[in-house]
């Protein structure tokens, strides 16, 4: 009888330990730098993937950088394709990968993935392209990393664009039970991210964020941690448009490590909101009709940046540039303009 009870013992421990450490395989195009890709070699020590998209006819002397979401999310084609029209309006437009994400370096050491270290970034690159002033454009989680660093370098910053911004950071949860005016009419999104992480979940990936945030190491490689990441994106998008038809396939670009480590990180950041009270910064804030963030987080946004226009696109979701290209564009532009 011992000898059963010390067989299955073994055979649990060989089990868990397949299930928790055998590296897992996931089918998707591998990463590959495109032509149009430039980089950067910061102060920070972040090697950065970027677009660059000069301006056109009568240049304005402040340039547009756009800031994408996650985070772990990544430059796409269709980002590209669609902001780098606003250079038509006479902005040179960069486009870069944060770090940990995309066709930008990925970290040794994950503790340095943090929205501190991202900033940091980002006030090395505004440096680096010897920008007098910029116009920050960020999507959703780029939305609050452009409002942290609107509250620390308001004299760097001409106007900001915030699509659908997730919470402000450190979060409030409490402004999630804040209910929306009637006359807005918003609706509840097809999809939800509870819905994408409960299908990708597993116990290995369990396993590698428990270790990755407690233990600052990493059980599954960059590569297997990625391409487990770009699964997820894809899972996670599909909350984000109203038409799921319009979302690009699986595509590797997303970052798992920068992803967890960046939001383990947020609530230790300092607090944007002792700075923006009394803010002039003209503000463009989007929000589309299914978006998934819940209201009182966009109202928070309203109330710190008095001189705001607030744009609401019907039959929209999170992205909004995938569900209404051309009202999104449209709102984007009079707002410059």
């Amino acid at each position: 009888m011992k000898k059963w009870l010390l067989s299955g013992f073994i055979l649990t421990l060989v089990v868990i330990g397949f299930v928790l450490f055998y590296p897992r395989e996931y089918e998707l195009p591998p990463a590959r730098p495109l032509p149009t890709h430039q980089f950067w070699e910061l102060s920070t020590g972040s090697k950065i993937a970027y677009r660059y998209l000069p301006a056109k006819e009568d240049t304005k002397p402040y340039p547009i950088i756009y800031l994408h979401g996650g985070p772990g999310g990544f430059i796409t084609d269709q980002q590209v394709a669609f902001f780098g029209q606003l250079n038509v309006l006479g902005h040179s437009v960069y486009l870069y990968d944060q770090i940990g994400s995309g066709n930008s370096e990925r970290l040794e050491n994950i503790g340095e993935y943090t929205a501190t270290r991202h900033l940091a970034d980002l006030e090395a690159i505004i440096k680096k392209i010897d920008a007098e002033k910029v116009i920050l454009a960020g999507q959703s989680w780029g939305a609050i990393l452009a409002t942290m660093y609107a509250a620390e370098h308001a004299e760097k910053v001409e106007k900001l664009v915030l699509l659908c911004p997730g919470p402000l950071a450190p979060f409030n949860y409490k402004l999630a039970q804040e209910k929306a005016p009637d006359s807005l009419n918003l609706k509840q999104p097809w999809h939800t991210n509870r819905e994408a992480n409960d299908k990708m979940r597993t116990w290995r990936s369990t396993a590698t964020q428990y270790i990755a945030i407690k233990f600052l190491e990493k059980l599954a490689t960059d590569e297997e941690a990625d391409a487990f990441q770009a699964h997820l994106n894809y899972e996670l998008q599909k909350s984000t448009v109203v038409d799921s038809t319009k979302l690009p396939p699986v595509t590797y670009g997303g970052g798992y490590y920068v992803q967890q480590m960046t939001m383990a990180s947020i609530d230790y950041v300092k607090n944007p909101r002792k700075s923006l009270p009394d803010s002039t910064l003209p503000t463009l804030i989007i929000k589309g009709q299914y978006d998934n963030q819940p209201w009182g987080y966009t109202n928070e946004y309203l109330r710190l940046f008095p001189s705001h226009q607030f744009v609401l696109i019907e039959y929209a979701g999170h992205a909004t540039y995938l569900d209404k290209p051309e009202e999104t564009l449209l709102s984007i532009s009079g707002f410059l303009e």
